[in-house]
């Protein structure tokens, strides 16, 4: 968070753009984030970075070591990532994280992952069965190209995306 907030405080300080309009457009990137998002400053330091914040997928997965539960904040590419809110008045800096965001994430993943099991054992699917889009040896046609996904993640996408949509 440090390189995060030694970052805003230089392109809110390099930015005489954004006193002059509002929400100017915000990239921040660095071996440790990606941050996009807006920003506005005035003339009084006054300040407010709002966007959303990626980690690193090596990264989010070392963090995922140490603190399981940051599993349930991460996206399709296996990176950590939640929207991020600083203000304050410099050099004082207020960090916020939307709760509803947090919420919505948590009982999404952890929703994925107790429907992928309960689907899994129902299809035939679980941890030893033969995987739902892959033929065993021998059979199904030939030339059948299997699905990208298997069946229960179609489903359970169905179904999350018109709970969380």
């Amino acid at each position: 968070m440090r390189s995060l907030l030694v970052s805003l405080v230089l392109v809110l300080l390099c930015c005489g753009g954004c006193a002059r309009r509002p929400e100017a457009p915000l990239v921040l990137v660095s071996d440790s984030f990606f941050f996009n998002g807006q920003a506005t400053t005035g003339l009084d330091l006054r300040y407010s970075v709002e966007g959303l914040i990626n980690i690193p997928a090596d990264l989010s997965l070392n963090m995922i070591e140490t603190v399981e539960e940051f599993e349930y904040l991460t996206d399709l590419n296996n990176e950590i990532s939640f929207p991020l809110k600083v203000t304050g008045r410099l050099p004082e800096s207020d960090f916020s994280v939307d709760p509803g965001y947090i919420g919505r994430k948590l009982l999404e993943n952890q929703g994925k992952k107790q429907l992928k099991k309960l689907l899994g054992d129902y299809l035939g699917t679980g941890e030893n069965a033969q995987p739902a889009n892959q033929p065993a040896e021998g059979q199904g046609p030939q030339g059948q190209v299997p699905e990208d996904k298997p069946i229960e993640d179609q489903i359970i996408e169905g179904i999350l995306d018109k709970i969380f949509k």
